[in-house]
């Protein structure tokens, strides 16, 4: 293992180091090491494997396929429903409590 002396720290940086390292119950050397580490190895890109022409299809043939329901089912009438059967459910749970 390496070995890495940081001088010259900020004393507000020094602080919210330490801080986050109470918080996560690690030392600030251990916390360090860890931000470090984190940050030093490139993140992979994501990258849609489909092309826009695919996804666009892909799109198309969704919205065909639930064409038949636009009109008859929302989602603001989908959200109504559940909210309702939860209200349900919890007036059920709070009798039952009560007993």
């Amino acid at each position: 293992m390496a070995t890495l002396t940081i001088r010259n720290v900020d004393e507000k940086t020094h602080k919210a180091l330490r801080l986050r390292a109470a918080e996560n119950g690690r030392s600030v050397e251990e916390e360090v090491r860890r931000i470090l580490a984190e940050q030093a190895v490139p993140r992979p890109e994501y990258k849609n494997p489909k092309t826009p022409e695919e996804i666009d299809a892909a799109v198309k043939a969704a919205q065909e396929l639930f064409k038949p329901l636009r009109g008859k089912y929302s989602v603001d009438q989908f959200i109504r429903e559940k909210r309702e059967e939860a209200a349900r459910e919890f007036a059920e749970d709070d009798k039952a409590f009560k007993k």
